[in-house]
């Protein structure tokens, strides 16, 4: 057996009566202190720096659990600043429910897309967090699946967007926490985005114009060729932006932005014959990057 409660007794110690989410064990192949988490399955983990052959340690784990109770473990945490908080009596932000505001999260996540989008990307983000932290519902899925079916039905482009936002209030708390909130799974998350596509599929079979509204019109290498032969000497410049366009994938304003690439450059990645395109508030991407031909 690796695992076996640790004896309190023998130790003259207390049993920690006062948990019944986590157990107290020792590991024979550790010198660590475990628990073990009865409310997700069994979940172990070890205070890495407590050991189970001594005393004073044992009696740590006990006032820690004493402290934290049936409440999630703050694994935000080291064990050192988690010793230090009980000893000064420092109240610690644990993983439930009331330790977020909605104004806190819009803080935090407004970092968050500054940090990792460019405006125009975000523009859709930050109109969900601010009608989620205007309507402020109760931290629970339920409530928050609620709020996602509250303006729009499942199938259409606004529930889509709201989701998007709600995987970045995610994303933003488990950054800061290195946990995710037990409110906001990703796999709820995921759940509701198959559900979206399934209906948005299901709207589109059936509509009129499904057989060509999502056809994009993107002409073969050969029509290409032909249309910019006939336009060439008429509309020389035309012909050479919608050319760069088609060769290297390229959005209208990137057109304005672009440099050749005149030799190879293999420390950055690039040969000749590529182009540079600019980033931050130039373009729509967040980074500069370099694209090359699509054709030889």
């Amino acid at each position: 057996m690796l695992i076996k409660p640790i004896n309190f007794r023998q130790l003259r110690l207390n049993s920690p009566a006062y948990s019944d989410r986590y157990k107290v064990y020792e590991n024979v192949r550790s010198p660590f202190i475990y628990l073990i988490d009865n409310y997700e399955t069994n979940k172990r983990f070890s205070l890495k720096g407590l050991h189970h052959t001594n005393k004073e340690d044992c009696a740590t784990a006990l006032q820690i659990l004493e402290v934290i109770g049936n409440n999630d473990f703050p694994f935000h945490l080291t064990i050192e600043e988690l010793v230090r908080k009980i000893k000064d009596n420092e109240p610690l932000i644990l993983n439930d429910n009331s330790c977020y505001d909605w104004e806190t999260i819009k803080v935090i996540v407004n970092k968050h897309l500054v940090q990792t989008m460019k405006g125009s990307s975000a523009r859709n983000m930050f109109s969900t967090l601010n009608r989620i932290t205007k309507d402020q519902p109760v931290f629970e899925w339920s409530a928050i699946l609620q709020w996602l079916k509250k303006y729009h039905s499942v199938e259409e482009r606004g529930f889509r967007n709201n989701l998007d936002g709600i995987e970045q209030i995610r994303l933003a708390l488990n950054n800061q926490d290195s946990f995710e909130p037990e409110w906001l799974k990703k796999e709820n998350l995921i759940e509701q985005r198959l559900l979206h596509n399934q209906a948005k599929s299901k709207l589109n079979r059936y509509a009129s114009t499904s057989d060509l509204g999502d056809i994009r019109g993107i002409p073969t290498k050969k029509e290409a060729e032909k249309y910019l032969n006939e336009i060439k000497d008429e509309f020389p410049l035309q012909h050479w932006c919608l050319a760069m366009m088609l060769l290297y994938g390229l959005r209208n304003h990137e057109l304005h932005h672009i440099e050749e690439i005149t030799s190879d450059e293999p420390e950055k990645g690039n040969l000749y014959g590529w182009v540079y395109l600019a980033g931050s508030w130039r373009t729509k991407s967040k980074f500069e990057h370099w694209t090359f031909p699509l054709y030889p």
